[in-house]
C-alpha cells in the first residue's frame, strides 16, 4: 500500500515522527485505524521486541498526535473516530495508570469536523503570519504537554482555547467571500486545510492521503 511504500524510505525514529497521514473523509476512522497499525509496526521496529507497556503506550500516543489526521463533515463521526483511535492506544495498557495520570491525548486538532470540498480563500493566510506563528507554537506546546508523563488539565484547556481563538479570527477573514457562492456558508461547514493543519503544510504537506472520496447523495 501507499503508506507502506512511504515508510520503507524512513530510516530513523525522527523521520518517522514527521510522517503525516490524512483521511479527507474519515468517517468513524476505519482507514486511520489501518494506518495506525502500519505505523505502529514501523515504530516497534525501532524499539525492538523488548518494550515495556509504558513505552508502548507512549509510542501509541506519538502516532496519534504526530502522524494521523482526519476530516469529516459529520461531527458525530469525528467523535467516534477520535474514540476509536484512543481505544487502539489503550489496548494492552494498564487502564488504572491512564486514569490516574490522565495520559490519554486530546485529538481535537488532529481529527476535525468540516467540509473537505468547501473552503475559504487560503491566499489570505499570508496576511496572518504573526497569528499563524503563534498558533504553531501553541500547538507545539499542546503536543509537548500531552506527550509528557501526566497531563495538566488547566494548561491543556487554556492552550486549546487560545488556539481556537486564533483559528476563529482567521476563519472569519478567509471565509468572508463565501457569501457570493452560498446563502449561508456556515451551514456547509467550510474547512481550510492549510489553516487547520498549518503546521503540516509548513513541513511540505501530507505524505500520504488515505480513504474514500466524500460521499455525495445523488
Amino acid at each position: 500500500n501507499t503508506l507502506g511504500k512511504r515508510l520503507k524510505a524512513v530510516k530513523t525514529l525522527e523521520e518517522l515522527r514527521k510522517i503525516s497521514v490524512l483521511d479527507l473523509a474519515c468517517g468513524s476512522g476505519s482507514f486511520l485505524i489501518g494506518a495506525f497499525d502500519i505505523l505502529y509496526k514501523k515504530y516497534r521496529s525501532f524499539y525492538g521486541n523488548k518494550i515495556n507497556p509504558e513505552t508502548d503506550f507512549k509510542l501509541k500516543r506519538e502516532i496519534l498526535l504526530n502522524n494521523l489526521y482526519g476530516v469529516d463533515l459529520d461531527e458525530r463521526a469525528v467523535q467516534i473516530a477520535q474514540l476509536n483511535l484512543l481505544l487502539k492506544a489503550i489496548i494492552g495498557t494498564n487502564i488504572n495508570d491512564i486514569r490516574r495520570k490522565r495520559l490519554l491525548p486530546d485529538l481535537s486538532f488532529n481529527i476535525r469536523c468540516g467540509n473537505a470540498l468547501i473552503g475559504g480563500n487560503e491566499k489570505l493566510l499570508s496576511q496572518h503570519k504573526a497569528e499563524l506563528k503563534k498558533m504553531v507554537a501553541l500547538k507545539g506546546r499542546l503536543k509537548s504537554i500531552q506527550l509528557g508523563e501526566g497531563i495538566d488539565e488547566a494548561t491543556l484547556k487554556d492552550t486549546k482555547e487560545a488556539i481556537f481563538e486564533i483559528e476563529g479570527d482567521i476563519v472569519f477573514h478567509i471565509n468572508n467571500g463565501l457569501e457570493r457562492y452560498f446563502r449561508n456558508p456556515e451551514v456547509y461547514k467550510p474547512f481550510s486545510f492549510k489553516l487547520s493543519f498549518y503546521e503540516v503544510f509548513q513541513n511540505g504537506g501530507f505524505d500520504v492521503i488515505v480513504g474514500n472520496p466524500p460521499y455525495v447523495r445523488q
